[in-house]
């Protein structure tokens, strides 16, 4: 927080205040941290011997789009005063009146575009991983489609949400727009939405599996880690309630813009955790913490139908217990003897465990 050169006298010394550098100190963390994990990423590929997939290209764009998004949010505090009462700004700078609004615009877009290629690659990957139990891949499929639709319902209504568009900036146009603080609140809660079902989705799939429960909690943390951007949604969220974004916007802003900067940051480096463990086995075995024989990947027997057959599968461990296989009713072979499997953690692309 920090003060300019105003003569304190001639005005209320609580106007004077200044956040903006909380606003981009958090978009340049971000910045960063998206660019080191996307880093580690592909290194992780690479480490493993592994060709790049599509849940791995989708994430391209979403971090080129988090560079534009964090480049944007600097920009708003630099010439359109963001972290500044909005009474200062009328006051004594009204020349980044308009620059403000303007960032807002674009804010706003890059915020609907980062966030559908970032939960799509964490989609995917739960896709991969389940390809073979049915309800979940539709599920996944629906989840996918109401993301983009989503995504393109928020562009389209972050354009057209005044009339003229110009309106949205310039107020000296003359013109209308929606209710704008209900406006943020419901996109707010429909991400909200998405990224809960993201964080339940694959949950039921891993605790019907006859795992130990050490192994069943270990997987499960896989989904989780690729769900953490739901605090942020939640967090978000509950601001726009508790704020009138319209009330001092630039101020307000504070707390409101910087949690628009972590959700898809969060979501973003999500979305990149699982797939690190080929890094995390190497460090660990130069560390001596760990030996690099233990691959720690699970497969599942199923039936010819693809669907897990729930509590009649039986659990069976190999020598090393690297591998678990579930198959089906008591006879201890898979039903109509298919052996199609499912490799719940894929040892060759290395997610971790």
């Amino acid at each position: 927080m920090s003060t300019d050169g105003t003569n304190a006298s001639s005005v209320d010394a609580s106007l004077l205040v200044n956040q903006g550098d909380r606003i981009i100190a958090v978009a340049i963390l971000f910045a960063v941290l998206c660019t080191v994990f996307i880093a580690l990423r592909f290194a992780a590929l690479h480490l493993g011997q592994r060709s790049p997939s599509l849940e791995d290209w989708i994430l391209a764009p979403a971090y080129v789009l988090m560079l534009g998004f964090c480049a944007n949010v600097i920009t708003s505090v630099i010439i359109g005063g963001e972290g500044r009462h909005f009474a200062y700004l009328t006051q004594f700078k009204p020349q980044a009146i308009l620059p403000r609004y303007q960032t807002l615009f674009i804010t706003q877009i890059f915020h609907s575009l980062v966030l559908p290629f970032a939960k799509t690659s964490i989609l995917l990957l739960i896709l991969r991983i389940f390809h073979r139990i049915r309800w979940l891949c539709y599920a996944a499929y629906i989840l996918i489609t109401y993301i983009w639709l989503w995504s393109a319902t928020e562009l389209l209504l972050t354009i057209f949400q005044c009339k003229p568009i110009a309106f949205q900036w310039d107020r000296s146009l003359g013109g209308t727009c929606v209710n704008q603080v209900a406006y943020f609140r419901a996109i707010s809660a429909l991400s909200t939405v998405h990224d809960l079902a993201m964080l339940i989705l694959p949950l039921p799939a891993v605790w019907r599996l006859q795992l130990e429960t050490r192994r069943k909690v270990a997987l499960s943390g896989v989904f989780l880690v690729g769900s953490i951007g739901a605090i942020a949604s939640i967090i978000r969220f509950a601001l726009f309630i508790e704020y009138n974004a319209l009330t001092d916007p630039t101020f307000t802003d504070v707390q409101l813009l910087s949690w628009t900067v972590a959700e898809p940051g969060i979501i973003f480096i999500s979305a990149c955790l699982p797939v690190l463990r080929p890094l995390i086995v190497r460090f660990a075995s130069a560390a001596g913490l760990t030996s690099t024989n233990h691959s720690g990947s699970f497969e599942l027997q199923q039936g010819s139908s693809g669907a897990p057959s729930g509590s009649y599968f039986r659990t069976y461990a190999t020598k090393d217990d690297d591998t678990v296989s579930l198959t089906g009713p008591s006879s201890g072979t898979a039903k109509n003897n298919a052996s199609d499997s499912l490799e719940v953690m894929d040892n060759e692309r290395g997610y971790m465990t």
